[in-house]
């Protein structure tokens, strides 16, 4: 009887050791799973929206509902919370966007731009090579660039109907459906001139948050945007506009995506959703334009959505630049990213492994206009000065601090890598 009783314990004791392993092998596989950004053999969706600073969007902590889809979209997706352009003006921006090159200057009369050159090998390049279909609908004409090298096929509006872009990337979606695509949709929308149609032009005017006591003057309004046919010089109506076009164009991504799963392509859809540059909304005596080299003309979104990840509602706070994007993209659809690019894989930010930040190179739209920026610090050379801002202290960069602290600069310059 003792015999038995012991044996009994002993299986016990067995039959415990093995759920305890199995729990622990469960757990491990749960989390090697949560930790996996790879999605292998998935379609691509990249959309661009022009002009479109990150603290605009909900998900980024605006207090307007200026873009439902987005935001749920990042609820299901990892958010960047400090992602640079490598350019204040969209021919600088896309082309490093596309090429992971940091942007050189090429002159057009007195217009200056980045155009990749024919010897790089773009984001389209490469995915064509790995058996992609490329497609492109870009609603700015910058083909003067070369940022498109690479696309199957390619539909280039210039500031048209952005509703015009909709319908020509969901014709393209349908068109390469049955093989693995490549689509970027860049919309134009959230540029100036800020003249949302019904009833988006109206959905934040006069709204809990708006504040008719705020002015601005008519000469500090450009005259191609907006101003002298509106006759008004409450500054919040321009916000409201802005703000209006935003919600317009997450209404035309929503349509996309409705798409998507009604041709069940979504659980096979890489979705990136970015920018190409902000835009200044007062900042800096600088009205509803860009081109400067303050954060308000860098900062833009960056949301990633992989269907075949269990990683949800991750921020991200390190600093990443546009031209990070490429290769990153390459290592979360399992690709070669062995490439000769300057963009740097960010993988493993999100996969929370040893991730080393670096300084980001932003060219101004001037051949000797330039900045640096970490999360830190960020310095300007700019025609005619100077400047050095402490962004964890003053980060709507109001105080140059140069005079003070002229070793930073150094230390920002010799540690860079490229040739300044």
């Amino acid at each position: 009887m003792k015999k038995r009783v012991k044996r009994i314990v002993q299986i016990l004791l067995i039959m415990l050791i093995i759920f305890e392993l199995s729990v622990v092998i469960t757990k491990t596989s749960n989390s090697v799973t949560n930790k996996n950004f790879i999605c292998e053999d998935c379609n691509v969706l990249l959309i661009t929206m022009d002009a479109l600073r990150a603290d605009h969007l909900g998900c980024y902590g605006y207090e307007r509902n200026t873009t439902p889809t987005i935001d749920s979209i990042a609820k299901e997706g990892v958010l960047f919370e400090n992602f640079i352009a490598n350019g204040p003006i969209t021919c600088i921006s896309l082309p490093a966007f596309m090429s992971g090159q940091y942007p050189t200057l090429s002159s057009l009369g007195e217009f200056l731009y980045f155009k990749i050159q024919h010897d790089f090998i773009t984001l389209a390049d490469t995915l064509k090579l790995s058996n992609y279909t490329t497609r492109a609908v870009i609603n700015n004409d910058i083909i003067f660039t070369n940022v498109l090298k690479g696309f199957d096929k390619k539909k280039v509006f210039d500031f048209n109907d952005d509703e015009l872009v909709t319908a020509e990337a969901i014709r393209l979606i349908n068109e390469a459906k049955k093989d693995k695509f490549f689509l970027w949709i860049h919309y134009i929308s959230p540029h100036t001139p800020y003249r949302p149609k019904f009833p988006y032009n109206e959905t934040f005017y006069k709204d809990e948050f708006y504040n008719p006591t705020r002015k601005v003057k008519k000469t500090q309004i450009p005259d191609i945007p907006i101003g002298t046919y509106l006759n008004t010089t409450e500054f919040d109506y321009y916000i409201t506009q802005y703000d209006g076009e935003i919600r317009f164009i997450d209404n035309e991504i929503k349509i996309i995506l409705n798409y998507l799963y009604k041709e069940k392509l979504i659980d096979n859809t890489i979705i990136i959703i970015s920018s190409d540059h902000g835009e200044s909304l007062g900042e800096h005596e600088i009205y509803f334009d860009h081109g400067t080299l303050y954060d308000t003309d860098l900062k833009i979104p960056l949301i990633i959505y992989n269907p075949k990840s269990k990683i949800k509602n991750k921020r991200i706070k390190e600093q990443i630049q546009s031209i990070d994007l490429y290769p990153t993209i390459l290592n979360i659809l399992k690709l070669n990213n062995q490439i000769n690019i300057n963009g740097k894989n960010f993988y493993n930010l999100i996969t929370d492994k040893d991730y080393q930040e670096r300084t980001a190179y932003i060219k101004g739209d001037d051949e000797k206009t330039f900045a640096l920026r970490t999360n830190k610090l960020k310095y300007i050379n700019d025609l005619e000065e100077q400047l050095l801002f402490d962004l964890e202290k003053d980060s709507l960069e109001l105080k140059n601090i140069i005079t003070e602290k002229p070793e930073l600069v150094n230390n920002l310059t010799k540690t860079f890598n490229i040739k300044i």
